[in-house]
Parts: C-alpha cells; structure tokens; sequence
C-alpha cells in the first residue's frame, strides 16, 4: 500500500518520536529508528498508527503501461525489464497546487504484500510541477510526433516515430486546461481556457473506431482525437486535439453547472453528462445535439460522478449501462441506454431508463468500471469509512432485469483486503464530498444571481439586446460628458 509520499509512520511507544517521513531513506537517524521498530516484536507492530491525510488531494489519474506508450521511456521505468512487468504511472493534485506524477512498479506492490512486518513503502514522486491555480481534473492523452520519416529510413526509427508522445491534461478552477510533459523533461504548455469559468470535467474521445478505415474525407471532416471539458456555466465544449485551438462545438442544455462528463465505452460518438440541474443527458458529440436525458433518481441530490460500461451477453448482446452516485448520499444508481428503433417526432432516439439502486453502506466518494479477471465487469466504489473501496457487478435476475450485487471473490480483490487492514490499525481520514462547498454548506459551483427588484424575474444577463442597451447608454453617458464640456466653456467665456 502506497502513501504517496505524504503520509507517515508513527510508533505509539513512550517517546512518542516519529520513526519514518517522506525522506527516511535519506536520514540516516530514521533508518536506525525503522530498523529498530521492525525488530520489536508482534505487539509493537500491532501498535504503529498510519496516518493517512488525503483531505487535501483534489484530483488523482491512473494508467498503467500495458494501456499506455508510458512505458517506451526509459527515464521512467523504476524495473530493468520494462516489457515484462505491469507499471502503473498515478497523478495527485493537491490543494497546494502540487502535480506529483509516481511511477508505480507491481513488484513495489508485491513487496508491501509479502511484507511480515506490515509496514508501508513510501515512494517518492518522480516529477513535480507546480500548476497556476487548483486542479480540479486530469486525463492521460498521447500527443502524435511530428516527426518525418522517409522509404529509406531504418526500422528503428519508424518504428520510433510512430509512438505517441504522453502528456498529462490537467484542467484547474481558473477555466485553462494545460498540457505537461512526462517525459524526462519537464514542460508544459496552455491548451485551451475557458472565459471566467471554472473546469468541472474532462475527457479525451476518439473522432473514429479503430476499424474506421473507409471513412471518406472528401468532405474535409475532422477525424482526429478530440478534447471535451466541462465547466461551471453549464457548457460543454469540444476542441481538437492537439489543435485545441479549434473549437468543433459546444453541447448546451444543462441549466446548471456542470459536474461530470464520460465517454461511452464502445461508442464513441455518445458522451453522457451530469450537473447541478438534477439531470443526466447523453449526447451526440459529433453532431452537438442532445439524444436522450433523465432526471437522476438522487431524491434532490446532486449527482457528483458517473462512469460508463458496455457490457456483452448472450440473451441481449451488447448492453450499455451509466452508473452515478451522488452527494450527501448513499445511493447508487445504474441506467441503461436504449435504442430507440422507431422514435417519434422530437424524441430522442436513445432511451436512459432506471435499471435498478443500491444503497452503500458509506458515502460514495468516486466510481471507475473495470474488466474483472475472469471477463466480466466489475464496478469499483471509493468510499468514506470503514469500508473504503467495494466491488460490485452487474448481473441479470431470472426476468432479465440487471441488479448490482457485491462482488466477494477474495483473489480478485486481495488487494483491497490488504487496504482494509491497514486502514483499521490508524486513522484514514476520508473527506466527506468531492463536491467543494463554502460555509454554508452550498456547493461553490453554485452560481449568486441578483435577487433583487426586476433583475430575479427578468434575467438581464441572459438578455440577447444586453448590447444594443449598453450601446444607448454609453451614447446617454457621452452626450452628458459633452454638455459638461460646452457649459464649462461657456462659462469660462463668460468671465
């Protein structure tokens, strides 16, 4: 189990002295404080207190090398054999607007599980940025080189220019998305910014399927990768990639601020999104045009994250399903998208119905479908404590209707077992909701409208002649700025 390099071991002896921080492997003092630790016997072991503070962590992106080029870089492998061992590359944000990029090999792993003493291998991170503002996002994407190749260049170099270059998008509060290096190399660059707005959401989709081979371009379509972000004004906005640039188009329809956006697994024309408006729409990015939308079954709570699954059987074939959670609530949603084959006029062609709604037994922070071992998909849940992380999976009763049930196989999910252990010899402290709110306990996406005399009826701002009413009255205000002037002369004529 991996601190991440912030976190710390603390002996509860009668001294009450530290024996392990984020540098122990350069202090000699707190080596000697470890090794004595580790030789004092079961009951002392029992006694140690891992305290883990992930209050301050406010976005976290996983890939691992068998899904990601990552691992064609040498500076960032931590093993000798790259190919033959499973890397995992982890992204945290904090509230100090740190970037701490990790590289996480599964032999650390291993190691802290085989481990007899229990304790915890800190790993330092292998870069360090510092962004502008607070992250409230992140995404994996692989920017293309730019690099030539001729009929009589080697095959080594061929083969070297075809491999994406990785970056890190991060999007921040500020409304600006950036591109970082994760390379040897440090470096960044501004991709896109959205104006005097808040980034809620970000996602990287596919303009075509890998088999898209006979796609005609005769029509000058763009068929590359697109970027989608999220923000608090309840847009929704699709920009090239890497040409972010270049603005395809905008999704509008959400009456509040955003919170999450998803692709849909296996199709990557659908995009779904959820907001502040208590509702969850499925779009058709390529197009712009809203296809299918439902209030979310939160009893009013607002729904914070969602996840996407398609999944195969035999009786219904290929089935899509949307799992939500939401704030200061238990619940757990999952929705279906239907396809409508004969839809009437002005109705959406696909359908997102209610399936079925667990309660967990804590508050559900964040949710991510995974492939299980044994091909089926399994719904992973974080939550607050004591149960931290549960596995669900989807299954179909005798009706044929799906229902999530827990998932208790313990060789799959070992992992989690060791997490659970540790998290009940100390004190994890979870945070109550991913969604920031002030005081007061309103969310601060929540946007302060006038409410006062005409303006809370009336909407000024939403007004399309705002402009021709500003113009008249800079016209007003210049034509008074003039009658001062000319009565201010003739005054001074006068005397």
């Amino acid at each position: 189990v991996l601190e991440l390099g912030r976190s710390h071991t603390t002996n509860s002896n009668s001294n009450g002295n530290s024996n392990g921080n984020g540098n122990a492997d350069q202090d000699a003092t707190n080596n000697t404080a470890v090794a004595k630790v580790e030789q004092a016997g079961e009951e002392q072991r029992k006694s140690q207190q891992y305290q883990l503070d992930l209050m301050d962590i406010t976005a976290v992106a996983v890939t691992s090398s068998s899904s990601s080029p990552l691992a064609v870089d040498s500076s960032l492998s931590r093993t000798d054999s790259v190919t033959d061992k499973v890397t995992y590359f982890c992204v945290v944000a904090r509230n100090d607007k740190t970037l701490s990029i990790y590289n996480i090999s599964m032999e650390d792993i291993t190691t802290t599980s085989a481990s007899k003493t229990g304790s915890i291998t800190t790993i330092e991170p292998t870069m360090v940025y510092q962004s502008p503002k607070r992250v409230s996002c992140l995404v994996f994407a692989n920017l293309p080189r730019n690099e030539n190749t001729s009929k009589d260049d080697d095959d080594e170099k061929k083969n070297v220019a075809a491999i994406p270059i990785p970056v890190l998008i991060s999007c921040d509060l500020a409304g600006d998305a950036y591109a970082y290096s994760l390379l040897g190399r440090k470096g960044k660059r501004l991709l896109l910014g959205h104006t005097a707005s808040m980034l809620t959401g970000v996602a990287l989709v596919p303009s075509r399927n890998s088999n898209d081979s006979d796609i005609d371009d005769s029509n000058n379509d763009y068929h590359g990768d697109c970027i989608v972000t999220a923000d608090r004004d309840e847009k929704i906005r699709i920009s090239r990639f890497p040409e972010s640039y270049i603005i395809e188009r905008y999704l509008l329809g959400h009456t509040n601020y955003v919170t999450d956006i998803a692709s849909v697994n296996g199709e990557p024309s659908l995009l779904v999104s959820c907001g502040g408006d208590m509702m969850l729409r499925l779009w058709n990015w390529k197009t712009g045009q809203q296809i299918g939308n439902v209030a979310v079954d939160g009893s009013g709570k607002i729904p914070t994250d969602l996840a996407t699954t398609r999944s195969s059987s035999d009786t219904q074939g290929d089935e899509y399903f949307v799992a939500v959670i939401y704030d200061d609530c238990n619940r757990l949603s999952l929705y279906k998208i239907h396809h409508d084959a004969k839809p009437a006029d002005n109705e959406p062609e696909f359908l997102l119905s209610l399936v079925c709604t667990i309660d967990c037994p804590s508050q559900p922070l964040s949710i991510a479908f995974e492939e299980g071992n044994n091909g089926g998909t399994l719904l992973f849940v974080l939550m607050r404590e004591p149960d931290y992380v549960l596995t669900y999976t989807i299954e179909e009763k005798e009706e044929g209707k799906p229902v999530l049930t827990e998932f208790n196989d313990t060789i799959s999910c070992k992992g989690l077992k060791l997490l659970r252990e540790l998290a009940a010899k100390g004190d994890i402290s979870m945070p109550q909701t991913i969604l920031e709110k002030d005081q007061y306990g309103n969310p601060v996406l929540q946007k302060e409208n006038e409410n006062r005399g005409p303006a809370s009826a009336d909407a000024p701002w939403n007004r399309v002649e705002r402009v021709e009413i500003a113009r008249q009255r800079e016209k007003r205000q210049k034509k008074r700025r003039l009658q001062r002037a000319d009565a201010a002369t003739e005054q001074k004529t006068e005397s």
